[in-house]
């Protein structure tokens, strides 16, 4: 037996889908068709007019999952808590009240006890003469939540907007401003609600304001983001430099804007402004210096160098750049030494007034005087080595004239002594000799003086051909270095009546200009030690490590400050630093007072050891 509804009909309830007509009136059936299918996505009801639900369709059924005894016939009361079912009456009421649809959003639970968004839409249904009420609710928890998410990025945007250092704006095609940032506002004492609908002429003075507009039509004829630099006035008259980028979009309708983000960068064009203007003076330096400045990378290879080594070398920087320093620019028997300083000054120790050889592009080779500096970045990596050279080419040729002159002219002046003062004293020594004997003969008192001058006139012979043979003292052609130097220390020895010895395990065979600018060297150094230093002991000694000859002379004189070195040094320490320099040597002076001085010429030289017979020779 079927069971009476609640609408008093002794009919079993049917689902909406066969009440349609009594709820929503449509004539075509594909209307109808299309009504119940979106029917499906609603909760749909019926409650009598004593508020007792009569009817629920699927989706209903499926959302409370409760069979029908247990909520046909139900008040609100019996299915929902008093708050609950007290809302739902009301609105109940206000539908019949008003006797038309009524519209709303409310949130109510699940039987679960999970809290959804429902949009409502509650109607009143007659039939005969009870008026029942009809609802419609559909979940809309999902789109209120992405409408709230929306919502909460805009509120994050907006946020992110009006707190940004970039000032952000729209302007439609005509440059009217539709839109700009709470950061323009406050930038400019503008505020976006008086601005509507104004362009750059209204804000800003019209040379400035004409290039803002010629570049926002360039956006929009080319239809590209551009990124450019603009300038314009604050308030105060101050001109500020901005980096803008400004790209074109289409909003709702078709309407074309240019939108725009800029930044101010007034400090930062100030300050890249100082490092042109450093840049362009320090390329002005490098491309007029007259002297070579060269920068390797950390591996030797060139980065860089200045016309000016261009002039000297040959070597364009096209054809040099990425080449070898060391494999085609320097002389073969000096890249040992070369490579050597090199890693040195990468590894952070700094090298000074060291000279070599380059090879210049037709064969021949140009004397450089270098300084460099190792180039770091802020972290600390090393970029490369900035090397800065003096070309002396011309000043050593001129020197090692003059060095070349002077021996020539002490060898000639010891000549002179020998051959002509020598000969002379040698016959006034025999004719006194000859007087004396005469004298004695006659046995004249006259006779002791006569001795006397003999006596005189042999000193001074002998002191002119000890004068002499210091002048003229190395013979390369039948003597070595060592040879050489034992002599002078034994000569030193009878001259001075000092202690004066050589240390020498080997002798070592090398040039003649080597042979005689470290003769040169040692007999400077012990004229030094006796004029000045007064000392009573000196040694040389000749060594040989490797490829490295070392040549040293030590005294026990009264040394001095070695801070104070111009003012001891004449001609003297001079010419030993640059006979030492000409060779490739390093030259190093020791003093201190009351401890003597040691004066060191190391210079790299392939070396044979020679027959220890020549140093007795």
């Amino acid at each position: 037996m079927a069971k009476e509804n609640k609408l008093g009909s002794s009919q079993p309830l049917k689902p909406l889908g066969d009440r349609a007509d009594e709820v929503i009136h449509v004539t075509d059936r594909s209307e109808r068709e299309q009504a119940e299918e979106s029917l499906h996505l609603f909760i749909a009801w019926i409650k009598d007019s004593q508020g007792r639900h009569t009817y629920l369709n699927k989706p209903g059924l499926d959302q409370i999952d409760l069979p029908v005894s247990d909520w046909q016939g139900k008040t609100d009361f019996e299915l929902w808590s008093d708050d609950i079912a007290k809302n739902h009456i009301a609105m109940d009421q206000k539908v019949l009240k008003a006797g038309k649809a009524i519209s709303f959003e409310t949130n109510a639970p699940l039987p679960n006890g999970e809290q959804r968004q429902w949009q409502v839409i509650k109607f009143p249904i007659k039939s005969g003469n009870e008026v029942s009420v009809a609802g419609l609710a559909l979940d809309v928890t999902q789109t209120k939540e992405k409408e709230n998410a929306l919502v909460q990025r805009q509120l994050l945007f907006s946020a992110f907007i009006n707190n940004s250092p970039a000032i952000s704006f729209l302007k439609d095609a005509e440059g009217r401003y539709i839109y700009f940032d709470e950061t323009f506002e406050k930038r400019f004492g503008v505020s976006l609600d008086d601005s509507i609908g104004k362009t750059d002429y209204d804000f800003w003075p019209d040379e400035y304001a004409r290039k803002l507009v010629e570049n926002d039509r360039a956006v929009l004829v080319n239809g590209e983001l551009m990124q450019t630099f603009e300038d314009v006035p604050n308030p105060d008259g101050a001109i500020r430099h901005y980096l803008s980028v400004k790209f074109p979009f289409t909003i709702a309708g078709g309407t074309r804007c240019v939108g725009g983000i800029a930044i101010d960068v007034t400090e930062q064009k100030r300050v890249q402004d100082e490092l042109n203007r450093e840049h362009v003076l320090s390329e002005s330096i490098v491309e007029t210096a007259r002297c070579v400045i060269l920068l390797l990378d950390p591996t030797g290879k060139v980065i860089r160098f200045n016309p000016y080594f261009e002039a000297i070398s040959g070597w364009s920087l096209d054809e040099a750049q990425g080449l070898d320093w060391f494999n085609n620019f320097v002389p073969e028997n000096e890249r040992p030494r070369i490579r050597k300083l090199f890693r040195a000054a990468v590894g952070n120790q700094r090298t000074a007034g060291n000279i070599n050889g380059i090879l210049c592009k037709d064969g021949s080779i140009r004397q450089i005087e270098w300084h460099d500096a190792i180039l770091r970045t802020e972290q600390g990596e090393t970029i490369g080595l900035l090397c800065s050279g003096q070309d002396i080419t011309d000043r050593r040729w001129l020197e090692q004239q003059l060095v070349s002159i002077s021996e020539e002219e002490q060898r000639r002046i010891g000549r002179d002594l020998h051959d002509g003062l020598g000969q002379e004293l040698t016959g006034l020594a025999m004719l006194a000799e000859s007087l004396s004997l005469d004298l004695h003969d006659k046995n004249l008192p006259e006779a002791s003086t006569a001795d006397k001058i003999a006596r005189l006139i042999e000193n001074a012979l002998h002191q002119i051909r000890t004068i002499s043979k210091g002048m003229t003292f190395i013979d390369i052609e039948s003597r070595s270095l060592a040879s050489s130097l034992e002599q002078l220390a034994n000569h030193v020895s009878e001259l001075y009546g000092i202690k004066c010895s050589l240390d020498c395990d080997c002798d070592i065979e090398v040039d003649s200009d080597q042979s005689t600018h470290l003769f040169r060297i040692a007999q400077e150094a012990i004229t030094n030690a006796v004029k000045h230093g007064k000392a009573t002991e000196i040694n040389l000694k000749l060594s040989q490590t490797y490829s490295l000859l070392k040549l040293q002379i030590a005294d026990n004189g009264t040394g001095f400050q070695t801070s104070r070195e111009a003012s001891f040094s004449g001609l003297g320490i001079h010419t030993m630093r640059y006979r030492c320099d000409s060779m490739g040597g390093k030259f190093q002076l020791d003093s201190t007072p009351g401890n003597g001085t040691i004066v060191t010429c190391e210079l790299p030289v392939t070396v044979t050891p020679a027959k220890t017979d020549d140093i007795k020779a």
